[in-house]
Parts: C-alpha cells; sequence; structure tokens
C-alpha cells in the first residue's frame, strides 16, 4: 500500500522529492516527500480503509509526535487512507493546542 501513495505523489501529484522509510520498531512504512508549493517535508503514513487504526499504528503516531531520540517531532501527519478500489483520500493530523473559544453546541 506504501507504494499506491509513492505513486499518487510521483505521477499524479507531481512530487519530485519522495522518499520511502521503514519504521524500526515494527514492520510498517512511511513516506517522507518535499511539498512543491512551499518546498516543506511532509509525513505521509498510509492505512488501509478496510482495517481499523491498530494499537501498532498509533504507535507510530505516537512516536513521530514525541519520539524517543528526540532527533525530530513532527507537527502535522498526512494519514493516506486508500480504499479497496484504490481511492486514496488523505487527511491531516495535527498535534497543536489551539485556545478554545468555549464549548461548542
Amino acid at each position: 500500500i506504501v507504494f499506491q501513495v509513492f505513486f499518487d505523489l510521483c505521477l499524479s501529484r507531481k512530487w519530485k522529492i519522495v522518499k520511502i522509510f521503514s519504521f524500526k520498531s515494527n514492520f510498517e512504512y512511511g513516506i517522507l516527500a518535499q511539498n512543491p508549493k512551499n518546498k516543506e517535508i511532509e509525513t505521509f503514513l498510509p492505512i488501509l480503509l478496510e482495517t481499523s487504526l491498530k494499537p501498532n499504528k498509533i504507535k507510530i503516531l505516537t512516536d513521530l509526535f514525541y519520539p524517543i531520540e528526540k532527533k525530530k517531532n513532527f507537527q502535522t501527519i498526512n494519514l493516506a487512507f486508500i480504499d479497496s478500489d484504490s481511492t486514496i483520500a488523505y487527511y491531516n493530523l495535527n498535534f497543536s493546542l489551539h485556545k478554545a473559544s468555549g464549548p461548542l453546541g
């Protein structure tokens, strides 16, 4: 599934600098890519839509936001949900605190 996101970024979206990386703690893969519009490095985590977020995926997300080695932490991660018909839906997962204006509703 990581190659589906890789090829979508490279071929459909015309991103030039796209690299696949693996997580040391488990057998999962992600993608680092440079956004051609703002030149920032973005992280993508491919997830099959027909599966739920298992504990190992949640651990990957927490490791990206709070790395043990403290080398680099990410403020935004792109979740790439892949459907059975190969459709990819991208969602941004942000880790930041915002001042609440009050209860909603």
